[in-house]
């Protein structure tokens, strides 16, 4: 199916979307300080509609579920790389976490955020708030996987070969380094170390989602990665 929409919709989600996370200097945690961030819900909104347009503009969906040996393939290929691609992720923040501490002055701890905002006297709105957090990690995972690994590399690839008219590996290698530059740039509020955690995280989720041929395995491996973090910091806040 041609998808002629995707010069119309690109520049929208670049600018608006893509664009607007590499000028951001306030943390979520001072984001989730002043009251409910509306942004958790749209996210979730634009990762739907996006994963549903792509469902039915690229997927052969219908073929994967006629054949058996292909869905068997899929299912073992999901069973191992998510246990993979969760395990490179924990790695990964275990090594920046170590180089935060062994060099504090270069790796600034500024990576790892307080959460101490969620102490509350009230129960009611602490429990609120944890349920809005892990709300926010499923929508914000899911966001980042439709977009950075589908969306964005798939619209670099299609406009690519649109104006070269073939296929060329340069130009993937290029779309596919640019998707990962500004997935870690965009994490540069967090500090320097969060952008190379960012990068190299980036990668791992990217190459999960080439594997599969999905972006679901990877957004679970994000999503518990997103949560196990949380806990840790939390406690250590």
């Amino acid at each position: 199916m041609k998808k002629n929409y995707i010069f119309f919709e690109f520049p929208i989600v670049f600018i608006f979307l893509i664009l607007p996370p590499i000028l951001q200097v306030e943390s979520n945690s001072q984001v989730w300080n002043k009251g409910f961030y509306m942004g958790a819900i749209i996210q979730l909104f634009i990762a739907l509609f996006l994963d549903f347009q792509h469902y039915y503009t690229v997927k052969n969906l219908k073929c994967l579920e006629e054949n058996k040996t292909l869905r068997f393939k899929t299912l073992v290929t999901v069973l191992k790389w998510w246990p993979l691609t969760f395990g490179l992720l924990m790695l990964i923040y275990a090594f920046f976490l170590t180089l935060s501490i062994l060099f504090p002055s270069v790796f600034s701890s500024s990576a790892f955020i307080s959460y101490s905002f969620l102490d509350e006297k009230s129960k009611s709105i602490y429990f609120f708030k944890i349920l809005f957090i892990l709300f926010s990690f499923i929508s914000a995972a899911y966001y980042e996987e439709v977009l950075y690994r589908q969306f964005f590399p798939n619209s670099l690839f299609f406009l690519g070969d649109f104006f070269l008219k073939k296929k060329n590996k340069v130009l993937q290698f290029l779309a596919e380094s640019i998707c990962l530059v500004f997935f870690a740039l965009a994490h540069r509020y967090l500090g320097f170390a969060a952008v190379l955690n960012a990068a190299l995280c980036g990668l791992v989720l990217r190459i999960c989602t080439i594997k599969t041929k999905s972006v679901y395995t990877g957004t679970l491996a994000h999503c518990l990665y997103n949560i196990l973090l949380f806990l840790v910091l939390y406690k250590s806040s």
